[in-house]
């Protein structure tokens, strides 16, 4: 066992109206949020963009076969039969961008097709005729590369297709005099070029000479003066696998265009080159952003599948930021992270005296991308909009300025992540964990104050009493025990528990406790007993009462656990699926016990009777009660959320249900897990795995341990009703939202709330008290 146990304090530090003072700016009170619209969720296309096809002054999204019409998209047309596309294999359609090739003042549509086939131009018919399809002119016979851009290169006022052809690196230019026949293709390189699906590919002026260079994975062509014949080759490895879209744009601010791009579109990496000079030659530094680590991200942040990335001012600034995401399921399950969340971000871009910030914030976590991720200004209010398509379908996510109160504010800025720690003195656990801005954690107690907390209540005077294990997780010999409860006590309200007394000592496998009328209420396999202390002097008025008896201790992490009061008045607690019991009063036949494994119990304290309110699960360490006195429960292995009701059967870890004809039993309310991949990749039988980004980005891991409805007044008003527990093997409190659905409710996952970063955290349980400040009590062990 650890040495260094712990009793934390959590509360709402209070900002005085004079730390608002230095703000100058009142955009800091805006926040940057973006609206999802599904346009449709049919897979047709990697390629997305939008334009105003019908002149009405509205701008239209484009997504394979369709149009629909803004500015509410509720309306879409046909451009050419529809076909759904194959999930399990690839779209025909890659890349789109609208543009009036024919001058007669209608915007077509370009598109580029699965790498290596044609390009084709579908010419706009103009309003009478949009109930059919649209004219297809095949201009380019081959388009090989993922990231082809649009874009005026020569600098001649008008676009040209830049892409790769049969290995050959150059830029395609239409006749504009007749544009919808075959274009010309102008190579600018060898043959070096993969022949199909090659990635990495952009444009920008990297020498700053005012001509646009192609920027490719290993380097860069630069620009001649007169244009014919092959450019002039810079090598430089921006990527081994290569990315996906590429930029020249003065980062740092010194006057000369760094590079920008991801680093493998079917793997990991974001990047920044900054460019330098080396023995009188340009060349560069490479500055990961995030790499294939959540500790490569200054934010702990990380997603694979970049397949493409945009630069645009979102947050008017006036400086480029980054506008990426996930491409869900690009390689199908070859790719790392395939399974993990569909996100789109954007990074802003900070420069400062110590050097450039990429601050990552989350635009939308289900949209994803596709091949083509497009930023404008989609709704007309002048601020940039974003809209994606791929195998999620095609969305929109409309952007706008939400004003905010200064708390809401901090809330939304991101926060660097912590290097993890482990094996921390007590003080500097409690000061290396991070919560919400406004919040803060103050260690209560650690050793020698506390020792192997496993659980605990708080009373009416603000007091703590805790049940300390010290025989755990074996029970000691008849009259053998160790086990204590001792009452913490902050005498000078300084928010340190300065004052241990002991309330009885002697217990043997304690694992529960509760106070209240006249007495402790304690749990230690096989009993469940009662102390009287009617005159509150805190010393018990005699021996321990055996109330109950039988219960098991086969596996001594499931004994009864979990005490707590339930609106009805009732005594609540949880209990174990592989420990069986057979509760009674002492000196019960066994025929006449109550069988019991995998189920949340619960005690009458006058009437002494005792009840079996739910059965199921797994092994829960955690039940609450919300505002309107619905209860619900924290489990491992199994799906860790449940809404818990007098009566009901849910599913269990294991083992039959003690009645056999039941139909069926209740599942999960929790619309999320807590880990990816297959359960025991991130399970602690017999070994520690190490934890991966995706489960951490998913919550940490499956096993979970207390239960809290915030119902104070210290935390915030949104912070009420939702659910907060611990996370072993995550080192962190996770938080779900709960939403009435239907008959009963559904969790979200949210924010993990408090992290703890270190991986000796073992949290156990945490409550709010009469104040509203919460207490937390953590086993910190090496093990769990």
């Amino acid at each position: 066992m650890s040495n260094r146990n712990l009793i934390l304090q959590l509360g709402v530090t209070i900002l005085l109206p004079v730390f608002f003072s230095g703000h100058a700016r009142c955009d800091e009170h805006k926040i940057d949020v973006f609206e999802r619209q599904n346009l449709t969720h049919t897979y047709y296309s990697e390629g997305v963009n939008f334009g105003d096809l019908n002149n009405d002054g509205h701008q239209d999204a484009v997504y394979g076969p369709y149009w629909f019409a803004g500015p509410d998209f509720s309306q879409k047309h046909e451009i050419y039969k529809p076909v759904p596309q194959p999930t399990e294999g690839y779209a025909d359609h890659f890349f789109c961008w609208t543009y009036d090739f024919n001058g007669d003042e209608r915007q077509d549509i370009f598109v580029v097709g699965f790498p290596g086939t044609p390009a084709f131009v579908y010419e706009n018919p103009g309003n009478e005729n949009h109930d059919k399809h649209w004219p297809k002119h095949q201009v380019f016979d081959w388009v090989s590369n993922e990231s082809p851009q649009w874009t005026d290169l020569v600098g001649n006022e008008r676009p040209e297709l830049v892409c790769t052809r049969d290995g050959f690196f150059g830029y395609v230019t239409p006749n504009w005099d007749k544009p919808f026949e075959p274009w010309t293709f102008h190579r600018i390189s060898d043959q070096v070029a993969a022949k199909r699906f090659g990635h990495a590919l952009g444009v920008g002026d990297v020498n700053s000479d005012n001509r646009n260079d192609i920027i490719m994975q290993s380097g860069w062509y630069e620009q001649p003066k007169t244009l014919g014949g092959l450019w002039t080759f810079h090598a430089y490895e921006f990527s081994q696998a290569g990315g996906a879209d590429m930029f020249a744009y003065d980062v740092d601010g010194d006057g000369d265009n760094d590079v920008i791009t991801s680093l493998a579109a079917h793997a990991f990496g974001l990047a920044w080159f900054e460019q330098i000079e080396e023995n009188g030659e340009p060349t560069f530094r490479r500055h990961i952003i995030m790499g294939e680590k959540a500790s490569e991200n200054k934010y702990g942040v990380v997603f694979s599948e970049l397949h493409s990335v945009a630069l645009a001012d979102v947050d008017g600034d006036g400086l480029k930021d980054i506008c990426t995401g996930k491409t869900y399921y690009s390689h199908h399950k070859q790719a790392p992270m395939w399974d993990a969340g569909a996100v789109v971000y954007w990074f802003k871009l900070v420069r400062t005296s110590d050097g450039v910030d990429w601050i990552p914030f989350k635009a939308d976590d289900e949209a994803g991308i596709g091949r083509q991720l497009i930023v404008g200004d989609v709704n007309g209010d002048a601020i940039p909009d974003m809209i994606s398509g791929g195998m999620k379908g095609c969305h929109v996510l409309l952007h706008s300025k939400k004003d905010v109160d200064h708390q809401s504010w901090l809330e939304a800025q991101p926060q660097p992540r912590k290097q993890i720690q482990a094996g921390l003195e007590p003080a500097d656990a409690a000061k290396q964990m991070t919560v919400p801005p406004g919040f803060n954690v103050q260690l209560a107690a650690g050793e020698p104050m506390v020792h192997q907390p496993i659980a605990f209540t708080t009373d009416h005077r603000g007091r703590l009493w805790v049940a300390e294990a010290y025989n755990y997780p074996i029970r000691a010999p008849e009259g053998q025990g160790k086990d204590k409860i001792v009452i913490l006590e902050d005498t000078d309200k300084d928010g340190t528990l300065d004052s241990r007394k002991e309330f009885i000592t002697g217990l043997n496998l304690v694992s529960g406790l509760e106070v209240g009328f006249g007495g402790v209420w304690v749990g230690a396999a096989p009993y469940f007993m009662f102390i009287p202390d009617k005159d509150g002097d805190d010393v018990p008025d005699g021996e321990p009462q055996i109330l109950l008896d039988g219960f098991g201790y086969q596996d001594t992490h499931e004994t009864l656990n979990a005490f707590i009061w339930g609106p009805d008045g009732w005594l609540y607690g949880c209990h174990g699926v592989f420990t069986h019991s057979r509760v009674g009063k002492p000196g019960t036949s066994d025929a006449d016990r109550v069988p019991m494994n995998a189920a949340v119990w619960r005690y009458h304290p006058t009437r002494h009777e005792f009840d079996i309110f739910a059965r199921g699960t797994s092994n829960p360490w955690g039940v609450d009660f919300d505002d309107n006195g619905q209860a619900f429960l924290t489990a491992c292995v199994i799906p860790h959320l449940w809404h818990v009701v007098q009566g009901a059967r849910y599913q269990r870890q294991g083992g039959q249900h003690f009645n056999p004809y039941l139909y069926d039993d209740i599942k999960t309310i929790a619309d999320h897990s807590h880990y990816t991949g297959n359960i025991r990749d991130s399970a602690w039988w017999g070994h520690e795995p190490e934890l991966s980004d995706s489960v951490s980005i998913a919550g940490g891991g499956h096993a979970h341990c207390g239960a809290m409805i915030y119902l104070g007044d210290n935390w915030p008003a949104k912070y009420r009703n939702s659910i907060y527990f611990n996370n072993i093997h995550g080192n962190r409190v996770n938080n779900d939202i709960l939403e009435r659905n239907g008959s009963g409710y559904v969790g979200h996952h949210s924010n993990d709330f408090l992290m703890a970063n270190d991986k000796w955290y073992r949290g156990i349980n945490l409550k709010y008290g009469p104040d509203g400040t919460v207490h937390l009590i953590d086993w910190y062990d090496k093990n769990a």
